[in-house]
């Protein structure tokens, strides 16, 4: 269903709300709040009824009701004083009394039948999902507010990759409680995947379990389960719903990318250019030969679709990766190309995680300019709180500015996100325990590498000397030297200058930093 007010239009079906057709950000609850509000608009919504039904009946002060009224009405351009929109009965509760009218949306999955699923299917090349209640296996109503819990925050979550299409609650919700074939259910929703899941709870302990099914067969393609100590509700479902998001969104992407490479080239979408660009770069690393493909495949989606703001923060990611490399041969003009393609980007859509990403990483990388930086990779994050790259790029960049415990707890976030954390990030953390003297921490991080290089074993020989085990160090230092003999990635490996070099050029580490790790290389034999 989509309200419409004034300038205003609440979508209930994709969780947005427009202000003259431009989307305006809100925080989950915020929008819970507000919807409830216009569906009850008849009535006096009283705060206990709120408090029930958006709160689920947690404890929640009249302070925090009150802020998220006040979040609501400035989103809406309404306030405390004029009370045009969202009017309060003192002592009693809230009404929504602006004029409002409703615009039904046609559902495909459930009214339109299965010509115009399969139409649509074709339309929107993304990677669909259908996140499907999770079951509440004790069976008592008492617990059905954290299987419904989760479910939400899962599918709302999932809202914010824009490379997915989810569909909507609504339409889900029809098969709650209702035992159906996966392949029926898929079928009817117009879905390639399905999440299924359930939830136990047994004394003080909490098991979550759930499973990404594939439409077409009905075979499970990835199953995980969640044991937690049922201390804090809450806090349990945000851990896991996290843990769940980062993880499908993931797997749904490289399954996007597995599926666009294969395609013939006369069939290639605009979503299906894009996903065989990042497959060309991994985890934001790339070849020359890779970055160089992925920019004439966004070119490519661009000759399609000259409005793909996707594809021009994909242009700029290229140069931004080209400045950093070793092969670039213009870097000002690799820098000045990251900017304007951000710049593009953004101003076609300002809500691009990637877009804001990419700016931020140019600000780090090219400018140095921290602050701008910083501003812009927490617009990433609050874009899309559940993509683990943001945190990872704002962990860097908080070891630049010298502060490595919220470089520490950001990644932290990045790794609750994702357990399985690339390389770069992983190094990333080291540094940041390894400038804040937790040597033991850093010693585990750099360790679990999934690819030995001489940076990390001389990282890891820095480690051991600063702990005083130099027998350990002097073997890592050893498989530092014969690592860089057989693929050199460092010039003169003992040569300060050139560590100097490579830790400013690629990680815009500064002094002290640079000396704190000098000091650990010389210890360990390698620098000398």
């Amino acid at each position: 269903m989509i309200y419409q007010f004034g300038k205003f239009e609440i979508d209930t079906r994709n969780y947005r709300l427009r202000n003259d057709g431009t989307t305006v950000e809100l925080e989950p609850k915020v929008f819970d709040l507000l919807n409830y509000l216009i569906v009850n608009r008849e009535k006096l919504v009283t705060r206990e009824e709120l408090f029930e039904n958006i709160w689920s009946g947690q404890v929640v002060s009249d302070t925090s009701l009150s802020n998220q009224i006040k979040a609501a009405r400035k989103a809406i351009g309404d306030d405390g004083k004029s009370q045009s929109i969202i009017k309060t009965v003192h002592g009693r509760g809230y009404q929504f009394i602006a004029e409002t009218d409703e615009l039904e949306i046609q559902d495909n999955s459930v009214r339109q039948g299965h010509r115009q699923i399969a139409s649509q299917k074709h339309s929107d090349s993304r990677p669909s999902i259908a996140v499907l209640p999770f079951t509440n296996l004790n069976g008592d109503p008492e617990h059905e507010y954290i299987s419904d819990g989760i479910t939400e925050d899962i599918l709302i979550g999932l809202c914010r990759f824009h490379n997915l299409l989810v569909i909507s609650r609504c339409s889900v919700y029809m098969f709650k409680g209702k035992v159906v074939d996966p392949v029926i259910i898929a079928n009817k929703l117009g879905a390639e995947y399905l999440l299924e899941g359930s939830v136990r709870i047994a004394g003080d302990r909490v098991r979550i379990t759930t499973q990404l099914v594939d439409g077409a067969t009905g075979k499970d393609l990835w199953a995980e389960a969640y044991d937690r100590v049922l201390d804090d509700v809450f806090s349990v479902q945000d851990d896991v719903t996290q843990r769940i998001i980062a993880t499908l969104a993931t797997r749904l992407e490289k399954a996007g990318r597995e599926a666009a490479v294969k395609k013939s080239k006369a069939n290639l979408t605009v979503h299906d250019l894009l996903l065989r660009a990042r497959h060309c770069y991994p985890d934001w690393v790339g070849t020359q030969e890779g970055i160089l493909r992925a920019r004439k495949l966004y070119e490519q989606a661009l000759d399609i679709d000259p409005g793909c703001a996707a594809a021009y923060s994909g242009i700029a990611c290229t140069y931004n990766l080209e400045y950093l490399s070793g092969w670039c041969d213009d870097k000002k003009t690799a820098g000045q190309r990251s900017f304007e393609y951000s710049r593009k980007a953004l101003g076609l859509d300002d809500r691009d995680s990637n877009a804001h990403l990419v700016l931020g990483c140019a600000y780090r990388d090219i400018m140095a300019n921290l602050e701008l930086a910083e501003t812009h990779l927490n617009r990433a994050i609050s874009a899309n709180p559940n993509d683990y790259w943001n945190y990872c790029c704002k962990g860097g960049l908080l070891i630049i500015a010298g502060k490595y415990e919220e470089s520490i707890e950001c990644s932290h976030e990045a790794i609750r996100r994702n357990p399985m954390l690339p390389d770069s990030c992983l190094s990333s953390i080291g540094f940041a325990e390894y400038f804040s003297n937790h040597y033991e921490d850093a010693l585990a991080s750099f360790g679990e590498s999934l690819n030995p290089s001489p940076h990390i074993d001389a990282y890891i020989a820095a480690c051991y000397a600063q702990l005083g085990r130099f027998d350990e160090a002097s073997i890592a230092s050893s498989a530092c030297c014969e690592h860089n003999r057989k693929n050199p990635k460092i010039e003169t490996i003992e040569d300060a200058d050139c560590w100097r070099t490579y830790w400013s050029d690629y990680w815009h580490f500064r002094d002290p930093a640079i000396d704190h790790l000098l000091d650990g290389l010389r210890k360990a034999g390698i620098v000398h």
